[in-house]
């Protein structure tokens, strides 16, 4: 599956905070009720999140999940 632009982005800042906060994307994956491949190419922009997704993650994160939506 090809992703979008931004997608791609999304995925690139939704990355970015997991790593500040260091969890592991088995703790999103569970999360998100989801297998750890599944989460590795979402946070990879190879498969888009959904925006329940991200508001799954926001939560996990304890941010706004409107920082995953960066202007070009």
């Amino acid at each position: 599956m090809h992703t979008t632009p931004a997608a791609e982005r999304v995925a690139r800042e939704v990355r970015a905070e997991v790593a500040r906060q260091q969890i592991s994307q088995s703790a999103v994956a569970g999360a998100l009720g989801m297998s750890q491949a599944s989460v590795s190419r979402r946070l990879a922009g190879r498969i888009p999140f959904d925006v329940a997704q991200l508001h799954i993650v926001a939560a996990l994160l304890n941010v706004p999940a409107t920082q995953f939506l960066v202007a070009a």
